[in-house]
């Protein structure tokens, strides 16, 4: 129990603010509320503790997953495969005033009930050009990372405590480009650099019907920086990428049986609890219907905003789709941007 106390002591005193490492499509779906109820592979990058909601090993063969801004869905579709590749996006916003975002990333991985390790191949790119100056602010990040992660339940499961190591190789560039540039190639203007990160998860749960559960997640422990090599990608570094701050994220779930074939899921998130700012874009909530494992059907509040999901569960295949709203203005000139994300799933 000491040990208990001591972790949940080191992750309240130890947090600042970052953009997530990764974001989930059924969490998306669900607000962006994900680490009191994350129960698949991608525990390994939300919250291990979720490990321990498995019912059987399973291995991930391909897991592809797209995510597009709304009024970006015409120029995604142009480029296909290319959807975030900096060099080819760039001149597709010739004349574009409007916000350019899109998200690929697969993680084929490996998962038990109490521990699993994946491979994370993610790229991610936001644009917007200037109607005034014609200038392009971007906003481009791509990682490889291989993640291993365990968990550990104490006095029947009330307690849970779960841990993610990964090594993050990460090319980065955020800056604002002259007009004048007529082409880029990403191995003179961006930086790239490896390191280590750590997360921590501590889960409590009631041992009745609903299961209520609360649950604390530290992640980035001690800061992760990209000093530890140069990485593996191409890029010709003059700095190296920026450093991630650690967070401590709070969230409490219930889980209701209403029927033999019919489950919900009901939760609340907050980010960085320890780090001031707007409460509504702290704020996540969620929802998910169950229907005999095969069919789901979700929403929930994002930041400020609606979202929905849906997912058709086979026995080796997944198809999943989420809706929502992500905030990217200021306090003064808040704007909402809509975003659709697909998942393909192909597992045994």
């Amino acid at each position: 129990m000491k040990s208990v106390i001591f972790l949940l002591y080191f992750m309240i005193f130890t947090a600042e603010s970052h953009a997530d490492f990764y974001q989930g499509i059924r969490q998306m779906g669900m607000g962006g509320a994900a680490i009191a109820v994350v129960n698949d592979e991608t525990s390994l990058l939300l919250n291990p503790i979720g490990l321990g909601r498995l019912r059987e090993p399973y291995i991930t063969i391909v897991d592809p997953e797209v995510t597009v801004g709304s009024k970006s869905v015409a120029t995604a579709s142009n480029l296909i495969m290319s959807a975030t590749d900096i060099e080819e996006v760039y001149p597709e916003l010739s004349g574009n005033t409007d916000r350019y975002f899109a998200r690929t990333q697969i993680f084929p991985s490996y998962v038990d009930r109490h521990y699993g390790g994946g491979f994370l191949m993610k790229s991610e790119l936001t644009a917007t050009r200037s109607s005034v100056d014609q200038t392009v602010d971007m906003n481009y990040v791509s990682d490889m990372a291989a993640v291993l992660g365990f968990n550990k339940s104490f006095y029947g499961g009330v307690v849970k405590v779960g841990m993610t190591g990964r090594w993050v190789d990460r090319v980065q560039y955020r800056g604002t480009l002259d007009p004048t540039v007529s082409g880029l190639d990403t191995n003179q203007f961006a930086v790239q650099g490896a390191g280590l990160g750590a997360d921590l998860g501590l889960s409590l749960s009631s041992p009745t019907a609903w299961l209520p559960t609360f649950s604390l997640m530290a992640k980035d422990i001690g800061d992760t920086s990209f000093t530890m090599s140069s990485g593996s990608r191409s890029a010709l570094t003059t700095s190296d990428p920026e450093k991630v701050p650690m967070t401590l994220d709070v969230a409490v779930a219930l889980f209701p049986i209403w029927a033999r074939s019919t489950r919900g899921t009901f939760t609340v998130e907050y980010d960085d609890v320890l780090e001031t700012g707007d409460a509504v874009r702290k704020l996540h909530a969620g929802m998910e219907i169950n229907l005999a494992d095969r069919l789901f059907f979700r929403g929930g509040y994002n930041r400020g905003y609606i979202t929905g999901g849906f997912e058709w569960n086979m026995p080796f295949i997944q198809l999943q789709l989420a809706y929502y709203g992500e905030e990217v203005g200021t306090d003064d000139n808040p704007i909402k941007e809509e975003r659709y994300a697909l998942k393909a799933v192909l597992r045994f």
